[in-house]
């Protein structure tokens, strides 16, 4: 797992973190949003520089909002109260057309037709962003897993059965 603030999970920089290039892809992981954690916390990014180009995906107006965002605007929010100091399991994918969707404990928050992010071939940060000067989340986030490829079958059921145990090591 991973802890707060400045520190956080680098991959290089790759087209694999391209939010909406038309490759359908998924990110899966679990966090702990630690009690007095701030306003504005970043879960995972692959920006230039703060609300620049890329993207980023983080909290806002005190953890009731979970925000994309990418070249300075807004591209979609899922209304959510974030709990304190217990684990949730979480899953947001897009299909490859626009849309995309956010999962909370299996839950279904949205579907939200996205247009317009801007990529950029950078790392990908999880747990704070590019550059590190950006606020990190403020707890844990673990059991993060990324898949991307034209073939992938993405969760958009309304629900979908969370695993209880943690990922095998190999």
């Amino acid at each position: 797992s991973m802890a707060v603030l400045d520190q956080y999970v680098s991959f290089p920089a790759s087209t694999d973190w391209d939010f909406g290039d038309g490759v359908p892809w998924q990110a899966s992981f679990r966090l702990f949003s630690a009690t007095g954690r701030g306003s504005a916390e970043l879960f995972f990014s692959s920006q230039s520089a703060h609300f620049g180009a890329g993207w980023m995906v983080y909290s806002e107006a005190n953890y009731t909002v979970i925000r994309l965002a990418s070249n300075g605007s807004i591209k979609a929010e899922w209304p959510y109260v974030f709990p304190s100091d217990i684990w949730t399991a979480h899953r947001v994918n897009y299909d490859g057309v626009g849309n995309f969707r956010w999962y909370v404990n299996g839950v279904l928050l949205g579907v939200r037709a996205v247009t317009g992010i801007v990529n950029t071939v950078t790392p990908l940060a999880v747990g704070n962003g590019i550059p590190s000067t950006v606020t990190g989340f403020t707890g844990n986030i673990d059991e993060f897993k990324w898949e991307k490829d034209p073939s992938l079958v993405i969760t958009t059921s309304e629900t979908y059965a969370v695993e209880t145990g943690a990922y095998p090591d190999s």
